[in-house]
């Protein structure tokens, strides 16, 4: 695995030991990325909020573990904001889409 593989999970100078920490999650990382890719694939642009509200999400994940996910694939190039929407407390949220021309690669 390479430090690409682990961008978001280990700081540029962490030690060894958080690196083999990472490497431990790491497949379950990908796992929930692509049940994010997944989703925004069948319902478009979302925001964090709309994302941790579908069932697969809401009933199985924590909020922290699945906006964790969300940021690593925008760090990663594949997904972008796109807008704001307005959430539930009446405040602007990002709204986030796939890059669609670009994604498709960074899966893998």
């Amino acid at each position: 695995m390479t430090r690409d593989d682990l961008a978001g999970m280990v700081r540029g100078n962490e030690y060894t030991t958080s690196t083999e920490a990472a490497e431990a999650v790491a497949p379950r990382r990908s796992a929930m990325q692509l049940l994010i890719i997944a989703a925004f694939e069948k319902y478009g642009a979302m925001t964090d909020e709309q994302l941790e509200q579908l069932p697969i999400f809401r009933l199985n994940f924590g909020q922290t573990t699945i906006s964790k996910s969300r940021t690593e694939l925008f760090q990663q190039g594949v997904l972008e904001a796109v807008g704001e929407r307005i959430n539930s407390r009446g405040r602007n949220m990002v709204l986030w889409d796939l890059r669609r021309h670009q994604y498709a690669d960074k899966l893998f």
